[in-house]
């Protein structure tokens, strides 16, 4: 017994079997195979793509989200994207990935976590703007070093504390040696009414 889907194309082929001596039959023909040949469905769907590089591309289809897995010739998973209906969500499982945008690259996000062994972060100049409150826990040795160093604290006090020694070297250190001390200039209050600008 044939399978449906030769069944379905054989009866559109009879009945659109072209008849002797009838001038137009071949337009009619034409017409109606292609009529019916439309209302046909031929399934398509794919769950597993391999490509000539090895690596397979998965398609699973569930109630709540769809997965397309992109696994590589051993199977590991390279790249996951899973889709619901809060959006995409992209998982990457190799041993590198690099993004890398010709102008801009902008993450946004209610939270943002970054979790790393080790961390190094390279730039030209770097702007840091916090509305509310930094809190640094460094379990090891935090060292700066810059040209210089200036710390301003534009509304309270500044606090140092060291459980023990505190040590001061200089070859000039300066204790309440600016009669009238002003924000820096580069500041955010420098701007203000008695600020330095």
């Amino acid at each position: 017994m044939a399978p449906p889907k030769i069944e379905a194309l054989a009866a559109v082929r009879g009945a659109t079997e072209p008849h002797a001596g009838d001038p137009h039959a071949s337009e009619r023909h034409a017409d109606r195979c292609d009529s019916l040949l439309d209302a046909v469905e031929i399934g398509t769907h794919a769950e597993r793509v391999t490509l000539r590089s090895g690596r397979r591309c998965e398609l699973e289809s569930g109630s709540k989200a769809d997965r397309i897995t992109v696994r590589s010739a051993s199977g590991s998973v390279l790249l996951r994207v899973t889709i619901g209906d809060d959006g995409p969500l992209l998982s990457f499982e190799s041993a590198a990935i690099e993004l890398s945008a010709p102008d801009r690259l902008t993450l946004s996000a209610p939270e943002l976590i970054l979790t790393a062994e080790d961390l190094k972060v390279q730039a030209d100049s770097c702007e840091q703007r916090i509305e509310g409150n930094r809190h640094t826990q460094v379990r090891g040795e935090d060292r700066l070093e810059a040209g210089a160093v200036a710390i301003q604290a534009s509304e309270r006090s500044v606090a140092v504390r060291a459980m023990e020694q505190i040590a001061l070297d200089g070859e000039h250190i300066g204790l309440n040696d600016d009669p009238c001390p002003a924000p820096f200039e580069w500041s955010e209050i420098a701007d203000s009414p008695g600020g330095t600008k």
